[in-house]
Formats: structure tokens, sequence, C-alpha cells
């Protein structure tokens, strides 16, 4: 069963996704996400000065999406997966 989100928690997701996903990764095909890509995107992210909560804010905007993908076939795997690119990425948010 799916969790429903407050229309404000709605908001800045949708915010966040097309503010600073779709940007970057709006080209790619949801499989097809190099998973190097995506933690030089949280990395460039923070060097240009958004706060660490924010581009973590993000991140699990575009972990969502790929999830919600693969639980809908539409991908046939997550390119985030625990332990990949992610684990480097936190590290340097955190």
């Amino acid at each position: 069963m799916a969790r429903r989100l407050s229309p404000p928690t709605q908001e800045t997701y949708r915010r966040d996704l097309e503010r600073y996903v779709l940007p970057r990764f709006g080209s790619y095909r949801l499989g097809r996400l190099p998973t190097d890509e995506i933690e030089k995107w949280l990395n460039d992210e923070v060097a240009a000065g958004l706060a660490p909560s924010s581009v973590h804010r993000s991140y699990r905007v575009l972990r969502r999406v790929l999830q919600v993908a693969v639980e809908k076939e539409r991908s046939l795997t997550n390119p985030w997966r625990p332990g990949g690119a992610s684990a480097g990425a936190k590290r340097e948010m955190g």
C-alpha cells in the first residue's frame, strides 16, 4: 500500500524533480543512468553550494523514481544500488 504524502511534501518533491533531477538526467532512459554520473551529480551539487540536506533530498527523489520504475517494470534494474556510488557520495554530503 502506498503512503500518501501531504500536498506540501508532494510540491517539494515535484520542485526538486523539476529543478535538480530532470535537468541532469531527463535525457537518459531510466535503466541506463550511469552510477558514476549519479555520484558526480551529487558531488557537483554540493560543490555548487547546495546544502547537503537539500542534495540528499534530491537524491531521495531520484532514488524513489528509480525504485518505482523497477516496481512498475519500466526498468529492469535500479542503477542506484546499495553500496554503489551512493555510499561515497553520502559521505561527501554528511
